[in-house]
């Protein structure tokens, strides 16, 4: 059993990511949109604007060019398993666990814990989105909708789905969530077209390829199993949401939200998404 994982990067130090999972290796995604960095600079061995490529329109992808190019450029073997992290985050599981778990579950998924986003109903791509899933694939659509629900806390429809495009499955299952996947995501980019927003919420074919894999999973009866997302710098952060959920904590949301927030703006951690709020 072979782990392959890979790391996107927009160019920063992947030395972080790298030293968890023995062998991995750094895509730098979105390199048709700037100056490449040498191989050297932050491990980067890999570039995503060669071979199939959608590395030109990162801007509205983020790290899904790099899932795109992992995915028409690398060939797996059958016992492999693929795995796909971010420089500053990652699923907070040992390379010996990865193996467990697989050994166990050949053709199952780990992904990152549930995270629960407020849904804005009135926004253009939400709205383009929902109408394509609903017409062209209405039985993800259906258990998207079941992922929906209303928080009196917050007086806002949430969306609970698995978030950062974090995962490890085998490499059949890559595969062929892929072909799904970007099936969507092309017909959702081809609907909205260009739009002018700030970088972070331009990638919507990121955002919206967050909040539908949970649905993949489920509506294909996949076995998965949800873990913690940790980033950068952050273990005593990873090491304080562990211990709320060993002790079955039920945290508000609204302090976990202002604990996240002391950790950004007082301290070097910067904390990767994950809940400590029980559902």
């Amino acid at each position: 059993m072979n782990i392959k994982l890979f790391i996107s990067s927009f160019g920063g130090d992947t030395a972080w990511s790298r030293k968890h999972i023995k062998d991995a290796v750094t895509i730098q995604v979105g390199a048709d949109c700037r100056q490449v960095l040498p191989d050297n600079v932050g491990g980067v061995t890999l570039l995503d604007n060669t071979g199939d490529n959608i590395s030109a329109d990162n801007p509205y992808w983020g790290e899904l060019t790099g899932l795109y190019w992992i995915w028409k450029n690398i060939k797996f073997n059958d016992g492999d398993i693929v795995g796909f992290c971010h420089y500053n985050k990652m699923l907070n599981i040992s390379e010996r666990g990865i193996k467990k778990f697989f050994k166990k579950n050949p053709r199952g998924w780990l992904v990152s814990n549930y995270a629960y986003v407020p849904l804005d109903n009135d926004d253009f791509v939400i709205q383009s989105f929902k109408k394509i899933f609903q017409t062209n694939f209405p039985d993800y659509y259906n258990v998207w909708q079941k992922f929906e629900f209303y928080n009196s806390n917050v007086s806002a429809w949430l969306q609970k789905y698995s978030p950062s495009n974090l995962f490890y499955t085998d490499a059949n299952s890559f595969i062929e969530y892929c072909e799904w996947l970007f099936n969507i995501l092309f017909k959702l980019r081809l609907m909205v077209g260009n739009i002018e927003r700030a970088p972070t919420n331009k990638r919507y074919c990121a955002l919206i390829g967050e909040r539908i894999m949970t649905s993949y999973l489920e509506r294909n009866h996949k076995i998965y199993e949800t873990t913690f997302s940790i980033g950068a710098s952050t273990p005593f952060y990873a090491f304080l949401s562990r211990t709320a959920h060993k002790l079955n904590l039920d945290i508000n949301a609204r302090y976990y939200d202002l604990i996240r927030s002391f950790f950004r703006k007082y301290t070097h951690y910067r904390p990767a998404t994950s809940s400590w709020a029980k559902e």
